[in-house]
């Protein structure tokens, strides 16, 4: 199938370059035309926190849109008349921007200041989420609030909304990994030629799935951070794949073929190892539509779509490129660098593999023992989710996060929502509507609920307020409110308020420490427990809810879930690979070995972004809990970039024995066959996915630590230690299958099938392929005779 693809897509290269030119100009059209509308809601469905939304929806109408906080702080003071005359011009000018509905000054009793009213905030109302809101609306909003700063007075610009307007765009760390791909690929291949490639094809990919995942932003929740992480997959796997293919072909090349049966031949042979790897990966990322969740789903599709678009790239368009070149893809050689792809067995790779294989067990034991070690900060994974005190301190929204936090303490950033839901109209005094304005949702890295909770906290001077003309409660109510208050690790709580129906009542709880500490988690189960027993007793129904209330759920949410997510692409890539290779135990050592390097990753992500060891070698700001998301993420693609590897390795050895049916020599020349471009495929993805560990958005540079950690470990202790050593331990045994089961199975083969008419084969399929530059003295007649030997000596996959 692949090689009479490839021989297709040669002998009508026209027709094919203009149908990716199209792909490509159609897809950018698209993108510019709609824009981008990514969006940070993280649905939970089924969770009490969600539920806790709708209430607040239905019971409290203003409950809508998703503030900016103008935060400020004045050595003068707050209430100095030079400052309030300053800011109260900075909030009437606000006002008067597109998309905001209203600003609530603290100078009108419904804002905050703190207690040595140095500190206060506005809150700036929108008239809609800020994913309908152009980028550069949010943009021009912050430069006009935060352009008010001067000594003596800090003014910023707070919440999630501003983080819209930081999209993510091509930097120079990444710029800076495509270099260092590049002097890879240099001392790799020896060509300049032969160099730009993979590097041409990878940005193809790269413009092509972007402008793609514009056009997904419209039909589904895709988070802000997907077009980055779909950046880092398809420049890694858009290299890997296409470095593959032309190192297979310049292999053909050097050992006499043409450049025609050299690129269907690489197709045929590489171009399989790509098309099931990723396959692997596709599958991978796919098993993530387990868990239900819209986000989750988007950050797939995203990164799937870089996948899909690489693999067909290399399989296509590819080819039409490496028989254009043909022998020119030598040209402009490095001399020190350029060498003969044929004689592998002169390289160090070969040496190297006879050295394992001499001392398996000790190979075996010390580079599984590493791996172990690597993994064991994994036990204490702790999920959660981080906040803007997470984000680099160049960031306005840092800077206000850190002015509210050091003025009205930790938990002022991590407030929960606890809304008590009577059986009837129980409002013994009609609050007025003014009351409970303010009363809004958190707004967050990946809120669902969109709006900030810490408008409610403000209003804490109203709360004295009242308590000057006390409101009387129903009992219920007041025993609720008095049970929280009375909690460890409670700072504050706000006086119940009604809903204009009577039905519900809603209150705040400010804990004492901030929105990722995991004794806020305990806090949030705790006042559950306590309602569920109130709820036993004959109580009313309280559900606690909020941005920091709706993480938890999700932690827990998706913690259940991993290890069936795990189990399942564990499971399925070990009943593909066994069909592939025909065996039980190579299957078997692929997915245990996968699975240590992704333990290796989690375990570096674990000591850097969680202990904190190194943070500032790459950035972190401070320790934080990771993501909860971000484990399954990295699983499914770590573990199908994995196979990328393996696949290409086992294929050749299995290409290999089936020559020589000598499982010591297969290994060896496998290896050396395969290990300097597993080598370099490697080092590319490290360096390009090291380029995003500096990125300022965390997530971004968590998945970049953690991809490049885990393909490091795995192109050096796995590929070049674990698996000679334990195949050559298992020695036939490696290709062991139950004779029944091969009976049952289908048959799909990954390599190439070769036998001793190769060369003949060869030269057969050099002169039929030629018709793709027809020759005048050659009959149409012999022509077609050749072809037909040609497709038998390929081979089907």
């Amino acid at each position: 199938m692949l090689a009479k693809t490839a021989e297709f897509c040669v002998r009508h290269r026209l027709v094919v370059l203009l149908f990716w030119i199209l792909i490509l100009a159609g897809s950018f059209v698209l993108s510019s035309s709609l824009g981008p509308r990514y969006s940070n809601e993280f649905r939970l469905p089924h969770s009490e926190s969600r539920e806790a939304f709708e209430v607040l929806q239905s019971e409290f109408p203003d409950f809508k849109g998703e503030p900016v906080q103008i935060v400020f702080r004045s050595e003068s003071g707050v209430f100095d008349p030079a400052t309030k005359e300053e800011m109260q011009a900075l909030f009437d000018r606000v006002k008067a921007f597109p998309y905001v509905s209203s600003v609530r000054s603290p100078y009108e009793g419904q804002g905050a200041v703190s207690k040595d009213q140095k500190v206060a905030f506005a809150t700036i109302e929108l008239d809609r989420e800020p994913t309908q809101i152009p980028r550069e609306a949010i943009a021009s909003l912050r430069d006009t609030i935060i352009e008010k700063s001067r000594p003596g007075m800090e003014v910023e610009a707070g919440g999630m909304a501003i983080s819209r307007a930081d999209m993510p765009e091509l930097g120079s760390a990444e710029i800076v990994g495509l270099i260092v791909a590049v002097l890879v690929m240099l001392v790799g291949f020896g060509s300049f030629i032969a160099t730009g490639l993979p590097i041409i094809t990878a940005l193809f990919t790269l413009a092509t799935a972007i402008s793609l995942i514009v056009g997904l932003s419209h039909a589904m929740t895709v988070p802000m951070f997907a077009p980055e992480l779909a950046r880092m997959i398809g420049i890694g796997v858009g290299i890997d794949y296409a470095l593959l293919v032309v190192t297979r072909f310049r292999q053909n090349l050097h050992s006499g073929a043409g450049p025609t049966e050299s690129a269907v031949g690489a197709i045929a042979t590489a171009g399989r190892s790509v098309l099931f790897a990723g396959a692997i990966v596709a599958i991978s990322l796919l098993g993530l539509a387990v868990m239900g969740l819209d986000f989750v789903n988007g950050m797939a599709l995203s990164a799937g779509i870089s996948v899909v678009l690489a693999i067909a790239v290399s399989l296509t368009l590819l080819p039409v490129a490496l028989v254009t070149l043909g022998s020119k893809i030598d040209a402009l050689r490095i001399p020190i660098f350029s060498r003969d792809e044929s004689n592998y067995r002169k390289s160090w790779s070969y040496r190297w593999s006879r050295t394992v294989q001499r001392r398996p067990w000790a190979a075996a034991i010390v580079s599984g023992a590493a791996l172990l070690f690597l993994a064991l900060p994994t036990l204490s994974l702790d999920l959660g989710a981080s906040d803007l005190g997470n984000v680099p301190r160049s960031k306005t929204q840092r800077r206000a996060y850190d002015l509210l936090s050091d003025a009205f303490g930790p938990g002022f950033n991590a407030p929960v929502l606890v809304v008590i839901r009577t059986p009837q109209a129980e409002s013994l005094a009609q609050e007025t509507p003014q009351q409970i304005q303010g009363i809004q949702p958190e707004s967050g890295p990946g809120n669902d609920l969109g709006t900030q909770d810490q408008r409610i906290a403000p209003a804490l001077q109203e709360e004295r307020r009242l308590e000057r003309v006390p409101v009387p409660l129903p009992s219920s109510v007041e025993s609720v409110h008095g049970s929280v208050a009375s909690i460890p690790g409670v700072a504050q709580v706000t006086r119940p308020m009604p809903a204009p129906s009577g039905k519900a009542y809603l209150f705040q709880v400010i804990p004492s420490t901030s929105p990722q500490d995991s004794q806020t988690r305990q806090l949030i189960h705790f006042i559950r427990s306590l309602a569920a027993d109130n709820r036993a007793r004959g109580g009313p129904e309280v559900l606690v809810g909020g941005l920091t209330a709706a993480f938890v759920d999700l932690s827990d949410y998706l913690s259940q879930r991993l290890v069936w997510l795990i189990g399942g692409v564990v499971a399925l890539s070990f009943f593909l690979l066994m069909v592939v290779f025909r065996s039980l135990l190579v299957p078997l050592k692929a997915a245990v070995m996968n699975v240590l390097s992704i333990g290796a990753a989690y375990g570096v992500v674990v000591a850097i972004f969680q202990w904190g060891w190194m943070k500032d070698l790459f950035g972190v700001e401070k320790p934080g809990p990771i993501e909860p998301f971000i484990p399954m993420m990295m699983f499914a693609i770590l573990f199908g970039l994995s196979m990328d590897y393996e696949v290409f390795l086992i294929s050749r050895i299995r290409e290999e024995y089936d020559k020589s049916e000598d499982p010591k020599s297969s290994v060896a020349d496998g290896l050396a066959a395969t290990a300097r471009v597993i080598s370099a495929a490697a080092a590319i993805m490290v360096a390009v996915f090291l380029s995003f560990v500096w990125n300022d958005n965390r997530i971004i540079k968590l998945f970049g630590l953690g991809l490049a950690t885990a393909i490091f470990v795995d192109a050096t202790m796995v590929r070049l230690v674990l698996v000679p050593s334990t195949m050559e331990l298992l020695g036939k045994a490696n290709w062991w299958l139950p004779p029944w089961l091969d009976r049952v199975l289908p048959k799909i083969s990954v390599e190439a099938k070769s036998d001793d008419s190769d060369s003949e084969n060869r030269e057969a399929s050099q002169v039929a392929l030629n018709d793709a530059i027809p020759e005048p003295e050659r009959s149409t007649q012999s022509q077609s005779k050749v072809r037909a030997e040609t497709t038998s000596g390929l081979g089907g996959p």
